[in-house]
């Protein structure tokens, strides 16, 4: 890396903080809104980046295993009427239960744009 030429990373290769933000830098994926770009800092780690979780969690209200075909249209509907949302915040969290599925958001957005792959000559 470095003296602006493009890397490449071999497909199973755990990137490094470093190497995450040269990716970043070079568009091969998108992550924001994102506090700063100094791989020593947060919200980089030592081969990730830390996501804030959204204000709004869902939890699925089935006490059974279920079973969807995510081929189906019907799964926005199926979670809607049976699951629970909670609003969290500093006064009023959520604990995380073993075994316990939980739908959330993050505050970022990650994205793997179609012009990386390109870039990369995936097609």
């Amino acid at each position: 890396m470095g003296g602006g030429s493009a890397w490449t990373a071999p497909a199973d290769m755990i990137l490094s903080n470093v190497q995450i933000v040269e990716a970043l830098k070079e568009g091969l994926f998108e992550i924001g809104p994102l506090e700063g770009s100094d791989p020593t800092q947060a919200p980089f780690n030592t081969s990730a980046v830390d996501l804030r979780l959204a204000s709004e969690i869902v939890v699925p209200a089935c006490d059974q295993p279920i079973q969807l075909d995510l081929r189906k249209p019907g799964i926005a509907k199926f979670w809607a009427t049976n699951s629970k949302r909670y609003k969290i915040t500093e006064e009023q969290p959520y604990v995380l239960k073993p075994h316990k599925l939980v739908l959330a958001k993050t505050v970022e957005r990650v994205a793997f744009p179609l012009s990386s792959l390109l870039k990369k000559g995936c097609f």
